[in-house]
């Protein structure tokens, strides 16, 4: 920068003013070179002209999470703070929850000395900021609800993003994890949707207050009666499942997403993937060749559409008979009006006869 500083002739500026606007730049060397040229512009000489120039190039909100923890900021202010919050007020206090647990905490005393704090004073830390996260999230709550609380959101961002990285500011281990809140969301949705659909197959055997009910108090114990079978005859006991499959109103899928639904957690095992290939085999064959009873009609979209097509063409054929039967009797009206005088149809003169040629 100096010697770019010295070939635009340019001398104003001190080394401590630019060490002070590399600074700012985060070390950028475009935004470095965009702020030199402002100042040369500006012709300032004023020391603390530097933070006039300051922008700010995190605008990356894993680099806002980052500096969030970072001891950088602990001598910032409540509205520096507060800065990171609202460049994104829905994905920043996410960030924080995702990787609040990587932060090692350090302790710093009035002459900038860091100390590492032991195993329990960091249990400690960790759960006051996840008390703050929830409190949070209560604010959170009040103003995306019916009252639409929008003056809490200053708040929100004290409890959720401000106050848990005053806790456990210090070092973060490795990289910032974007947020699981919206993969694990879209699983619950997914989930919620299978589960209303077995539970409206499932309604004219078994009766459940709704579907929270039946997750509960019928899930678990169907998939054991279901899978109970094939895991201890294997192929023998296909039919034996076909037939409590027929027996509730539920498909072969409806089956295999009752099994997705009884496993927990990333380490659980499905049951229906520890079954060998062939009984899995067995079971789509022989399913696949019977027929089986359903809660609801099932249409075939071919078929449909054949007699949609004829239908067509018969109402097609039944509007141009029905065109020209009114179109009859209108004629037939229109000769009965006594008001109405019929043009006469004249007489078509005969064709001229051609002389003969001698």
């Amino acid at each position: 920068m100096m010697t770019v500083l010295h070939r635009e002739n340019i001398h104003q500026i001190k080394q401590e003013t630019l060490d002070e606007i590399i600074k700012s730049c985060n070390q950028d060397v475009r935004q470095t070179l965009h702020s030199l040229n402002l100042w040369a512009i500006e012709g300032e000489t004023n020391p603390n002209a530097a933070k006039m120039i300051n922008k700010s190039v995190n605008n990356n909100p894993f680099e806002l999470c980052r500096v969030s923890f970072s001891d950088d900021l602990r001598q910032k202010s409540l509205s520096d703070k507060l800065d990171i919050f609202f460049y994104d007020y829905q994905l920043m206090p996410l960030l924080i929850q995702e990787n609040y647990l990587q932060c090692a905490p350090t302790l710093s005393n009035s002459d900038n000395h860091k100390q590492k704090v032991t195993d329990l004073e960091q249990l400690s830390l960790l759960a006051k900021a996840a008390e703050s996260m929830c409190i949070g999230d209560v604010c959170s709550q009040m103003i995306y609800s019916r009252n639409d609380s929008w003056s809490l959101l200053p708040y929100q961002g004290i409890f959720s993003t401000v106050a848990p990285c005053s806790y456990v500011r210090g070092h973060l281990r490795g990289m910032v994890n974007f947020s699981s809140f919206f993969g694990q969301r879209s699983r619950t949705n997914k989930n919620e949707r299978l589960l209303n659909e077995i539970e409206k197959h499932i309604c004219l055997k078994i009766a459940s207050a709704n579907k929270q009910q039946f997750n509960l108090d019928y899930l678990s114990y169907i998939a054991k009666i279901f899978i109970q079978p094939l895991q201890k005859l294997q192929q023998q006991g296909v039919e034996q499942c076909i037939a409590l499959l027929d027996e509730y109103y539920l498909n072969r899928d409806d089956f295999q997403t009752i099994m997705e639904l009884n496993t927990w957690g990333k380490t659980g095992k499905n049951p229906y993937d520890q079954l060998d290939t062939q009984t899995k085999s067995s079971l789509t064959r022989i399913y696949n060749k019977t027929a089986h009873r359903t809660p609801y009609a099932v249409i075939d979209m071919k078929k449909l559409k054949k007699s949609k097509g004829n239908l067509d063409e018969d109402d097609g054929e039944e509007s141009d008979g029905d065109e020209e039967d009114k179109e009859n009797e209108e004629e037939g009206d229109l000769e009965q009006d006594a008001m109405i005088k019929m043009a006469k149809k004249r007489a078509a003169k005969p064709a001229a006869k051609k002389p003969k040629g001698k």
